[in-house]
Parts: structure tokens; C-alpha cells; sequence
């Protein structure tokens, strides 16, 4: 079998993980980011060619026209995920490459939740007999890898006070009230995805700026909500969740609780 060498495009926490698990196991890798390889990259994979190395692309592909300038016929593989839930995870994909038991357990667990979200994530830190707490404690830790990478205008600091917002977030039954003094209140509701906190609701304070954000998957109290408050709002739906913002936080908080009361 031909030694490899891989190319690995980071732009997420998997592939982060990736150039990990290659460099563990001594792999000859590189590693780019958006946009066409430079002539330093380029070198290095007619090198890699001249030593008779098979090309692996992780998480991205030349163009064939390009390729075929540069490395006439030379052929290569390439290793990608595109949201099918039949299809491997990358972390997977590059295990059976290498044909060795490579993944530590925080890196099956990661594999778990990239076709099923928390829940592969969950079933797979159960089956290979996690803790509550441990289980709990690597899902976050993913949770926040992916955030950060997610949003990449997100600073450390940001994501550090999303964390401690969520774990200082205060419940009602159904209902979640984070604080968050930051305008972008997406990082709030992955970090609390799934399993890792059970509520169906999240009621967003930002203090700050006297603005409060309900995100819900629940059309009806979307619905309760807007015909209880007398202003112009705005409402939009991402990945099955509404999200409605307000410019008064008490204003949003009263019709919240006057909305889970009747429905």
C-alpha cells in the first residue's frame, strides 16, 4: 500500500480534530484554508508526488482543469461530508484509511454527533460507558469547538461569556433565561442544543442594549407572543427554530409569561 499524504482544508472543529488524529499517527499532511492553494502548497504536493505518495483532499477538491496543469494525470482521492446522514462522518472516513483502531473516545464522540447532532453524540458517549458527568463535559466542550469555529468573527472572549451564560441560566419549567450582553445570540442557542439542556424554549436578556430574543420551535407561542406585544419586531425562522426579537426586554418578558399560560 502507498504512503499518503493529505490535504486538509480547516475550516471546521472536525477537520481541526483531523490534522490532530494525522499528526498522532505520523501522517504527512498540510494544511489550507478558503481559496486556491499557493505555489508553497503547490511544492509541497509535487514533492509528495515525485516520493510516490498518494494525494488525499480533506474537506475540499482542485479543480480538475487546474490540476491537470499543474500534476497532468496524477490521481487523487478526496474525503468529504455533505450533511447526508447515510454517508460517514470525515473522522470515520479517515479511520478505515489508515486501518487502525486511531480514534480516541472524544473523537468517536465527535464522529457521533455529525450525522445525528447531540443525540450520536449522547449514544455514543453512553456505549462507550461515560459518566453523566463526563458524557455532559465532552459534549460541551464539542458544543463550544464548534461554535467558535462556526462563527468566525466570534472572539474567545465572546464565547467564554456565552458559556457562562448558559451555565448561569436560570429555568421555568419549559422556559430557559439566559443574559447575554451581545447582539449575536446565536453562539446562546447552540451551546445549549439537544440533550445538554432540556428546555424548549430560550429567553435571551442582553441588558446592555435594554433588548431581549425568544428563540422556540413552537409556531403557536411565536404566534401568543406577537399578538400580545403592541411594537414592530422582527421574527425569522433557522433550522426548525423561530427566533423573535424585541427592543424592550420587560415588555417581552410579560408577553412570554402571559403566552405559556394559556397555551
Amino acid at each position: 500500500m502507498s504512503k499518503k499524504f493529505f490535504v486538509v482544508m480547516v475550516d471546521d472543529f472536525e477537520t481541526k480534530i483531523i490534522t490532530q488524529i494525522l499528526e498522532r499517527n505520523n501522517k504527512k499532511f498540510l494544511t489550507i484554508k478558503e481559496g486556491k492553494a499557493s505555489d508553497q502548497i503547490n511544492k509541497k504536493i509535487e514533492i509528495a508526488i515525485k516520493n510516490k505518495r498518494q494525494i488525499i483532499f480533506i474537506g475540499c477538491e482542485p479543480e480538475d482543469k487546474e490540476w491537470r496543469e499543474k500534476f497532468g494525470d496524477t490521481k487523487y482521492k478526496v474525503i468529504t461530508h455533505k450533511d447526508n446522514k447515510k454517508e460517514k462522518s470525515i473522522i470515520k472516513q479517515i479511520e478505515s484509511i489508515l486501518k487502525k483502531d486511531i480514534l480516541s473516545d472524544f473523537e468517536r464522540v465527535i464522529a457521533g454527533g455529525v450525522n445525528a447532532g447531540v443525540p450520536g453524540m449522547t449514544a455514543v458517549a453512553e456505549k462507550l460507558g461515560m459518566s453523566d458527568h463526563q458524557k455532559q463535559k465532552v459534549i460541551r466542550t464539542i458544543l463550544s469547538g464548534d461554535v467558535l469555529y462556526k462563527y468566525k468573527g466570534m472572539n474567545k472572549k465572546a464565547l467564554k461569556d456565552a458559556e457562562k451564560a448558559v451555565r448561569n441560566r436560570m429555568g421555568c419549567g419549559y422556559l430557559a433565561i439566559v443574559d447575554y450582553d451581545y447582539s449575536d445570540v446565536a453562539p446562546i442557542a447552540d451551546l445549549m442544543e439537544g440533550d445538554v439542556c432540556k428546555y424548549d424554549h430560550i429567553f435571551i436578556r442582553n441588558k446592555k442594549e435594554n433588548k431581549g430574543v425568544l428563540i422556540t420551535p413552537n409556531y403557536d407561542l411565536v404566534k401568543a407572543v406577537q399578538t400580545s406585544l403592541e411594537e414592530d419586531w422582527t421574527t425569522k425562522k433557522e433550522e426548525m427554530r423561530y427566533q423573535l426579537s424585541s427592543r424592550n426586554i420587560k415588555d417581552l418578558d410579560r408577553a412570554i409569561s402571559r403566552s405559556l399560560n394559556v397555551l
